[in-house]
């Protein structure tokens, strides 16, 4: 597939991720970004190759080589690598549905395990117990402490705390609805320290 015929099906892709897929506005930017980024890398190849005469019209493979490589030697993150290679493989699969095929041959970068940063026991209880609320460098210690409380208590996700409302939260029976991801729904449990500290910055501070 050559720059214009490539060029007309980015839009087309695009649009299909928005509203067939409906992925998430984050995956949607990402992807457009990547195709906006290869698209001008392609044209500058073309254009150089206009400069120096050459009749050959690179094909999209030969010219995601010559991306990827480009790449890897700016020292580009793995993760970013990784997610563009992922949409390029989605381009593929959806060109592939459509009768066009790519035959792309895509690797996804082997990503390291970072190891998950934790905070102890005793660093949890200094922050919620030994901490003063004017030691705290926040104009609201009440609900930083609420939200670390709850965080600990809970072990709910901080995306998911964020979205919680005061109806979500049973007082009484000391539980709260949370949204997760793919909205889907699940009660967790506090204690009673997690409920005067929940009930103190909603009736002190918020």
């Amino acid at each position: 597939m050559k720059y214009l015929k490539a060029f007309e099906v980015k839009d087309d892709f695009l649009t299909y991720l928005d509203i067939e897929r409906n992925v998430s506005h984050n995956t949607y930017r990402s992807y457009q970004y990547d195709l906006n980024q290869f698209f001008r890398f392609w044209k500058n190849l073309e254009e150089k190759k206009k400069k120096a005469k050459e009749a050959h019209s690179l094909q999209i493979h030969e010219v995601l080589e010559k991306y990827f490589l480009d790449l890897y030697q700016k020292k580009i993150k793995k993760s970013s690598i990784a997610r563009k290679v992922a949409c390029f493989k989605s381009l593929e699969k959806y060109l592939h549905a459509s009768g066009v095929e790519l035959h792309l041959k895509l690797t996804t970068p082997r990503l390291e395990k970072k190891l998950p940063t934790y905070l102890t026991v005793d660093e949890i209880t200094y922050l919620l117990d030994v901490l003063s609320d004017n030691d705290m460098k926040t104009q609201h210690p009440l609900r930083d402490r609420t939200i670390l409380e709850t965080l600990y208590a809970t072990g709910v996700r901080c995306s998911e705390l964020c979205n919680i409302k005061l109806s979500d939260i049973n007082f009484d029976q000391k539980t709260i609805l949370i949204t997760g991801k793919g909205n889907k729904q699940r009660i967790v449990l506090f204690g009673e320290k997690a409920k005067k500290r929940i009930l103190d910055y909603i009736q002190n501070e918020r």
